[in-house]
C-alpha cells in the first residue's frame, strides 16, 4: 500500500511515526560483569505513546491542523443498546474533540510486538472495529505493533494477526477491513548510541484477510 494515496491526516500520522527515536521504546541495560555486553530491555509502551503523541502534535500544529489530539480520553459508545453505555479508552485520537460525534479522523491501538500473542489484542482489535462502525465512524482505525527488527523472529504481525484473529476479524464488515490498517513497525537490533529511527509497513485488515 502506498501512503501518498491516503489523506493528508493519515500521511502526518506516519510522518510521526519516523520521528520517534529508538531511545523511547529500547534502551540498553548497564553490563555487571566486563565481559558482558550491554543487555537490551523495553520502555513501557507509555514511553513510547507519548513521545508519538509530542511528535505528532507538533506536526499537526506546524500544520494548521483544525482537529485535536487526545491520548486516553474515555469515550462514552453505545453500539447495540442506546440505554447500554459503554467506556472505551483508545491509546490515541484525532478528532474534533471530546462530546463530538462527528468529524472522527483516526483512532489508535499501541501494542508492543512481543504482547501480540495469547489473544493480547483482542481487546484492541474489538475496539477498533466499534469505532469505524458505530456512530462515531473513524476514517481509520490503527493497530501499532512495535518492536526490534529481530532476524530471530521471521513471523511478522500481519501472519501473526491472521493466524490468532483470523475468525474474530472475518466477523467484521467490509468497511471496517478495509478501515482498519495494522502497521509493523521495527526499529534496528542493534546496540549503537546514535539516534535510530523505525521503518515500518501496513497493511489493511482486508487485506490480511484475503
Amino acid at each position: 500500500m502506498n501512503v501518498n494515496t491516503y489523506d493528508e491526516n493519515l500521511c502526518l500520522f506516519f510522518q510521526a511515526l519516523r520521528n520517534v527515536e529508538r531511545k523511547y521504546v529500547f534502551c540498553w541495560q548497564e553490563a555487571y560483569k566486563e565481559k558482558e555486553e550491554p543487555n537490551i530491555i523495553e520502555q513501557c509502551e507509555r514511553v513510547y505513546a507519548y513521545e508519538l503523541y509530542r511528535q505528532w502534535e507538533n506536526i499537526l500544529e506546524n500544520h494548521k491542523s483544525e482537529f485535536v489530539l487526545n491520548g486516553e480520553p474515555s469515550k462514552h459508545i453505545s453500539v447495540f443498546d442506546e440505554t447500554k453505555k459503554e467506556d472505551r479508552f483508545p491509546d490515541l485520537v484525532l478528532h474534533h474533540g471530546q462530546g463530538k460525534t462527528s468529524g472522527h479522523e483516526i483512532v489508535c491501538e499501541i501494542k508492543r510486538r512481543s504482547n501480540i500473542g495469547n489473544n493480547k489484542l483482542e481487546g484492541d482489535i474489538d475496539k477498533l472495529n466499534i469505532f469505524t462502525t458505530s456512530g462515531y465512524s473513524y476514517h481509520w482505525g490503527i493497530l501499532l505493533i512495535y518492536g526490534l527488527n529481530d532476524s530471530n523472529c521471521a513471523e511478522s504481525s500481519f501472519d501473526i494477526i491472521r493466524e490468532k484473529y483470523f475468525q474474530q476479524c472475518s466477523a467484521f464488515s467490509d468497511d471496517a477491513k478495509k478501515k482498519i490498517l495494522i502497521v509493523d513497525l521495527k526499529y534496528p537490533n542493534d546496540k549503537s548510541e546514535k539516534e535510530v529511527y523505525p521503518e515500518f509497513q501496513f497493511k489493511s485488515m482486508k487485506e490480511i484477510l484475503e
